[in-house]
């Protein structure tokens, strides 16, 4: 150890059993501290705005003092500096140019004297949202006109209207059965939303507090991707074929109107239409709800198996909504259901019987239902049967099938 002062120098040496030494504390220790972490500035932002238009921001500041406002893409479009209050702060900026979105930003730096004159006490806060851009020059208004309700084994007439310049624009319509659709909340398609999907911020924000402001990688978040990777229930067999039809691209008339008819099959319950218009320029999406309902209703609560010998009773519950008392015919069917190409082993027999009558009559009030039960005897161990149950007054009919 040597000191020196003024040309005056002493010297003291320790003497040790080792030459070698270790220093065990923080080799950080030297460096300068890293500051604290910012405080968070809150946003109420539109959801969507439009190009052109004055976007009005507002947002917390959680102490009065300065605040650098930006509006930013992968480039700072607009910047200003102003003054705010502890509380709700508002400012309006203008996309001039369209972007899928923008991020309105703050960063808040507080009045070191605020406390006091004497005090020295600095912070900063920051924030930023997410603004989406309308599309409206990519995009086609696309309405749907349907029927409120209609018919099982029906025509389903749809009419799509485009608006706008429609020239080399293609259409695509699905009609799919609402409660599959309820399975996995399937939205209707809307192709803007892919091709114009939000962006991640492209801009870094520095301050003098410290080297760089880093902020962590979100966890998580919302997706309407469904990968298919869940249990689908495998070695259950399809008895009943939900409602699945779709055309293919079909070209949209220079009028911007397209009519189609869809036939639908054998039905009950609440179907979704969507359409998708896609052009060179443009595309729009919509859809639209139809019920499909029979002025007879039936009910049939069949059995899921059986096995030779078994006999059993098929309770059908017949409804009357055809809007006058009706004297209904129904009656019961069942039958061996053969894949394609397969045929019945020579003096094989029937595999299901009904026993008793196989057809009854029930006087119903419009809006009164009626329990009606037929019996059947399985003949077979293996097989399936289809039974197929059918209530008819006059023109007016409704008819269930089903795999057993």
């Amino acid at each position: 150890m040597r000191a020196v002062a003024q040309g005056a120098r002493a010297d003291l040496e320790i003497a040790g059993s080792s030459s070698r030494y270790y220093w065990s504390g923080d080799s950080d220790s030297g460096s300068t501290p890293g500051p604290g972490a910012p405080g968070v500035v809150t946003f109420d932002a539109p959801a969507i705005a439009e190009v052109g238009a004055p976007i009005k921001v507002a947002f917390e500041s959680p102490y009065k003092g300065r605040a650098l406002v930006t509006l930013e893409t992968h480039r700072v479009l607009e910047h200003r500096w102003m003054d705010v209050d502890a509380g709700t702060n508002s400012f309006e900026f203008t996309a001039k140019e369209f972007t899928p979105n923008v991020y309105a930003s703050a960063m808040v730096f507080k009045d070191p004297h605020l406390e006091s004159k004497e005090s020295f006490l600095p912070a900063r806060a920051t924030g930023s949202a997410s603004v989406r851009l309308a599309p409206e020059t990519f995009t086609h208004e696309v309405t749907i006109t349907t029927p409120d309700e209609v018919r099982s084994e029906s025509k389903l007439d749809v009419s799509i209207n485009v608006s706008g310049d429609v020239a080399g624009s293609y259409a695509t319509v699905a009609i799919i059965d609402e409660g599959v659709l309820g399975l996995t909340n399937f939205k209707t398609p809307d192709p803007n939303a892919e091709i114009f999907a939000r962006r991640a911020l492209g801009v870094d924000a520095f301050d003098t507090f410290g080297w760089a402001f880093r902020r962590e990688a979100a966890v998580g978040g919302d997706s309407d991707y469904d990968d298919g990777s869940a249990d689908a229930g495998l070695g259950r067999r399809q008895t009943i074929k939900p409602v699945a039809i779709w055309t293919g691209p079909v070209e949209v008339p220079k009028s911007g109107k397209l009519d189609l008819s869809f036939d639908l099959p054998l039905y009950r319950g609440k179907l979704r239409v969507m359409a998708v218009v896609v052009g060179p320029k443009r595309i729009g999406s919509a859809d639209a709800n139809v019920v499909v309902r029979d002025p007879i209703n039936l009910q049939a609560t069949l059995p899921r198996f059986m096995s030779g010998g078994d006999v059993t009773q098929v309770p059908i519950f017949v409804t009357n909504s055809s809007g006058a008392e009706r004297t209904i015919s129904v009656s019961f069917e069942a039958f061996e259901d053969l894949e394609e190409g397969a045929s019945v082993p020579p003096q094989a027999g029937e595999i299901v019987r009904v026993l008793g009558d196989a057809s009854r009559s029930v006087t119903l009030a419009d809006g009164d239902s009626e329990r009606v039960v037929f019996t059947v005897e399985a003949l077979r161990q293996s097989g399936a049967a289809r039974f197929s149950v059918a209530a008819v007054f006059g023109d007016l009919s409704s008819r269930v099938e089903e795999l057993v």
